[in-house]
């Protein structure tokens, strides 16, 4: 009886997980996610007090790979590691294995498979699950599960992504109109056009509204806009699509022999931006968990991507300033000033990438981020953050234990706090050394996949698992960066590509003069070339 029961909810699933065709016929596309890197998975293992593997030599399974863009970048800057990436769709894995074969990579694998048949023995360091968790059926997310306590190390981490309530009860709302709607047409294609349009009509008959209902419908046009018909298809109009409270999948991981260990956007499980009435009664609960809910209640979260660990860990949430020292630490914050005041007390600011500033009036801190800046991609210790800086100040790096520890302590605190509150990337902390090249060679190389984005793409994965948009001329540069061929043929095959008409170069907004192209040509290639630099995206 218990057998044909289990059989019975295989058939279930299966019959509702293999979207073989409409992931066929409706690829997902997949790119790079840098939440899901082994570099910040281990970090935050590390920042809260847990052991984490060691990145360099990792195994990383990712279940739910589609065609391998998030692994593929890792797999080729971390040689040494190995990957694993299962999806169910054929096509996918096919687009993914022939990228493979132009690589040459030799550490990953990505395989046609589906979730249920998944029984490998192997322990991995690093489980991906993005995307995937909230888009089958229960069964299947207990097989996600049962893989993640099975298949995890002993110190691994595990990532999942996943819809969450109460956020997603307006969205739900959306979609259960779209599927209304979009039911009565036979293909896909028209199902997603006649689903945009319901949703076009929709905000176009409320607009003017102010209230919560018309501004909601108006705020998930503009962001539809932007996405692509496979995500559309596969967020809004699959059949499976089950968004759920925090505590309850909390509790499906305890039930799983694992526990949550936290959010891989760690800014998330601050209380900063609430009130102070929120953050004291948060103080209250009396659990994690619990606190963390409210927090989805209070912000009415629709989507959440938590880390995983085994059961038997035991993290410790109060961060210390001193705990610094066990990271490398890389920026990506420019300063607002090309020559910033250093010496004085007057504000200094500096800027992630999405425009957030982060501010500060300290000499010893304005000099560690410049020095940050300017040491980038590559990343440095504290020892080296502290003689870095005290030489940009013009002063002799302390030698007293004690003083090494008060600058340690100062620098860490607001290092702590910069990771854990900017976005994403702004400013990153590793378990590992990041060293890149910082200078350009006479014949630079860039890393293979990156030539290869360049073209089908128009944007590249950096260093640190960004993507990072191209401008044409980029595009056309980065294939020719084989290592093979110096900056001065670079130079003179742009000229030639301007000669025969296959490109124009603009001067001020204008087609340049005939006399200005050799120099503006020299100009781009060099400014190309620091820039790819910076990013991390030329081998050494």
């Amino acid at each position: 009886m218990f057998l044909n029961s289990l059989l019975f909810l295989r058939e279930i699933a299966l019959s509702q997980t293999s979207k073989t065709t409409s992931y066929n016929d409706i690829p997902y596309e997949s790119f790079p996610f840098q939440q899901t890197h082994p570099d910040r998975l281990a970090t935050i293992a590390r920042l809260f007090g847990l052991q984490s593997p060691n990145v360099e030599t990792c195994k990383v399974l990712e279940i739910g790979c589609a065609s391998g863009n998030n692994l593929l970048p890792m797999a080729e800057y971390l040689p040494n590691a190995s990957f694993l990436g299962i999806d169910l769709s054929i096509n996918q894995i096919a687009e993914g294995n022939k990228l493979l074969k132009t690589l040459a990579l030799s550490n990953i694998e990505l395989r046609c498979q589906d979730i249920l048949d998944f029984n490998e023995e192997t322990k991995f360091d690093f489980i991906i699950v993005h995307g995937i968790y909230s888009w089958v059926p229960a069964p299947v997310q207990e097989k996600i599960l049962a893989i993640s306590k099975k298949n995890l190390s002993p110190d691994g981490v595990a990532y999942i992504s996943y819809n969450v309530l109460p956020g997603w009860h307006m969205r739900g709302m959306i979609r259960d109109m779209m599927l209304y709607h979009s039911s009565k047409f036979p293909d896909n294609v028209s199902k997603i056009s006649q689903a945009k349009g319901l949703l076009e009509f929709l905000s176009k008959s409320v607009q003017g509204d102010k209230n919560p209902y018309g501004i909601f419908l108006q705020s998930e046009l503009e962001l539809l806009r932007k996405q692509n018909d496979g995500y559309f298809f596969h967020e809004f109009l699959e059949e499976n699509n089950f968004p759920v409270y925090f505590h309850e999948f909390s509790a499906a991981v305890n039930r799983n022999g694992l526990k949550y260990l936290g959010d891989s956007d760690v800014r998330t499980m601050s209380t900063r931006d609430l009130t102070p009435e929120a953050q004291q009664l948060l103080t209250t609960t009396p659990s994690m968990i619990e606190t963390e809910q409210y927090m989805d209640f209070l912000r009415n979260r629709m989507f959440r991507t938590s880390l995983i660990v085994h059961d038997d860990k035991k993290p410790v949430y109060n961060l210390n300033a001193a705990d610094i020292v066990k990271f490398n630490v890389t920026s990506n914050l420019t300063p607002a000033e090309q020559n910033m005041d250093l010496h004085s007390s007057n504000p200094g600011q500096f800027i992630a990438h999405d425009g957030t500033a982060i501010g500060t009036s300290e000499p010893l801190m304005k000099a560690v981020l410049v020095y940050l800046y300017e040491s980038s991609p590559n990343s440095m210790t504290t020892g080296e953050i502290i003689a870095g800086a005290c030489k940009k100040l013009g002063l002799n790096p302390p030698l007293a234990a004690e003083e090494i520890a008060k600058l340690t302590a100062q620098i860490g605190q607001t290092l702590i706090m910069a990771y854990t509150s900017l976005p994403v990337g702004s400013l990153e902390l590793t378990t590992r050394p990041i060293n890149r090249s910082c200078l350009v060679s006479s014949k630079p190389r860039a890393f293979k996949l990156a030539q290869i984005q360049a073209v089908t793409m128009g944007m590249i994965t950096n260093a640190r698992h960004q993507m990072i948009k191209l401008g044409d001329f980029e595009k056309v540069l980065l294939p020719m960066l084989d290592g093979k061929t110096d900056v001065s043929e670079i130079i003179s095959t742009f000229k030639d590509m301007v000669n025969t008409n296959k490109i124009i170069v603009k001067d001020g907004g204008t087609q340049a003069d005939a006399t200005r192209v050799g120099e503006i040509i020299q100009m781009q290639v060099e400014n190309a070339l620091k820039t790819l630099t910076k990013n991390g995206m030329l081998v050494a």
